[in-house]
């Protein structure tokens, strides 16, 4: 099994053999996505020591992200509301 992950765009991630869903969102802009989600998996890894809560956590960072317009940042508030 590889431990390589793949984003799937709105199908989620591919790590191992298991797909990690995530939640559907009106795209405005994929732009600096894969360093937010890279970002997100590194913070949350770091938090918890699981990479699949830290996929999801950079999957929620990532749905965040790509509904805004241009190169964004998550702010934390944002997302303590969801």
């Amino acid at each position: 099994k590889s431990k390589i992950i793949v984003t799937l765009g709105s199908d989620g991630c591919k790590y191992m053999d298991d797909i990690i869903n995530t939640e559907s969102v009106n795209v405005r802009d994929v732009s600096g996505a894969g360093d937010t989600f890279l970002a997100g998996l590194v913070c949350g890894y770091l938090n918890n020591n699981n990479i699949y809560e830290a996929i999801k956590f950079a999957q929620k960072c990532t749905t965040i992200v790509v509904q805004k317009h241009g190169v964004a940042t998550v702010e934390l508030k944002e997302l303590q509301n969801g």
